[in-house]
């Protein structure tokens, strides 16, 4: 799996716009990038729960 993320961010850092585009409709088309945004927002309140936990 990583080599696959290391070749998508290649692609979408450094090829052609129209490789970029295509890329992402892929990405959108399979679920990719709706099932990233939603680790991304439980990571975010994991973190900001494991903050307050250390505050208080």
């Amino acid at each position: 799996m990583l080599d696959y993320i290391e070749d998508l961010t290649d692609i979408l850092t450094f090829a052609e716009l129209e490789a970029r585009v295509k890329t992402v409709d892929m990405l959108q088309k399979d679920g990719m990038i709706d099932r990233l945004e939603e680790r991304l927002k439980r990571t975010a309140k994991e973190v900001d729960a494991r903050d307050e936990t250390e505050i208080g």
